[in-house]
């Protein structure tokens, strides 16, 4: 309901361009540059909207309640794709807890709102459809969203971890550290093994060879491989599980014993050998007790 009251700067990437707000300049630059294609934005809704109070008395306090907060509207997929490469880029702090929980301090306002197609043209029947969604921080978080593309631009990204969920009263949860595993006895038996694939199919007291086969053989149709310690008690109790993800990185789980000693860890995508052999490691390690075969990893309580 009035003129743009912010200075513009001219945005110009390849065959786009744009004059925008000036303190959006920079993210819409890098949001072009990865790919992420934008509607409209603007630096403080608060001060853009402050002529409507005149005429919407009611619109006070969404105005007072919006300065200091800005928005950038994206197409559905681009906005989600959006919201998924900032959480890639960077640890999961209070920034992403702002980003993707409500009742964190700022948390950022992420709307998809239906449009009526009568409401521009009302003569047609009405038929609500999804176009935009759009995305509401505070402008205080410009800087980190500034590194996170940037990261993004250059394909770095940061291993999933446990969530900080200290700004919503939830506690941190710290990496475990486990004691030193006792070397076997040289007079042990040799563990007894069952290996399950996604399929269903098992493998009993198999050889280093053909776990090996079975691990370089997940991907996304038989994505994960479970090794059951069957001499343990309890039953059922004691296993390890590989789970290969769409990026070729590598969830681990193992469990020893019950629900309160399970834990899991993250191996991020690295060449398809290697991978294979880093597991390879691991599962032989933990069927073994192989003293610090948990020291490859960084190990977390699951579902913490």
């Amino acid at each position: 309901m009035s003129d743009n009251v912010h200075p513009l700067r001219t945005v110009h990437v390849g065959t786009r361009r744009a004059e925008v707000d000036e303190m959006l300049a920079p993210v819409i630059d890098l949001l072009w540059r990865n790919g992420f294609n934008t509607l409209t934005s603007c630096q403080d809704a608060g001060e853009s909207n402050a002529s409507w109070v005149d005429i919407l008395p009611h619109m006070s306090a969404y105005v007072e309640a919006r300065r200091g907060w800005a928005f950038i509207d994206f197409p559905l997929d681009d906005g989600l794709s959006l919201l998924t490469a900032l959480a890639d880029a960077g640890p999961r702090d209070a920034f992403y807890a702002r980003m993707t929980h409500w009742a964190a301090p700022d948390a950022w306002d992420v709307k998809v709102r239906p449009r009526d197609v009568a409401m521009s043209a009302w003569p047609q029947p009405s038929k609500f459809v999804i176009r935009l969604l759009q995305v509401c921080f505070p402008v205080t978080d410009l800087p980190e969203i500034e590194r996170r593309l940037r990261r993004h631009q250059t394909g770095e990204s940061v291993a999933p971890a446990p969530i900080d969920w200290t700004t919503v009263g939830r506690s941190h949860p710290e990496p475990v550290s486990f004691a030193p595993t006792p070397a076997a006895r040289a007079s042990a038996a040799a563990p007894v093994l069952r290996a399950t694939e996604s399929s269903g199919r098992t493998w009993d007291d198999l050889d280093p060879e053909t776990l090996a086969d079975l691990l370089a053989g997940l991907d996304r149709t038989h994505r994960h491989l479970i090794v059951e310690r069957l001499d343990l008690a309890p039953r059922d109790q004691h296993y390890l599980q590989v789970y290969r993800n769409d990026d070729r990185s590598f969830q681990v789980e193992f469990r020893e014993g019950g629900e309160d000693r399970h834990y899991c860890a993250y191996l991020p995508p690295q060449p398809e050998t290697a991978s294979v052999d880093v597991m390879l490691d691991i599962v032989t390690g933990w069927a073994t007790d192989r003293p610090a075969w948990r020291d490859t990893l960084q190990w977390f309580p699951w579902r913490t």
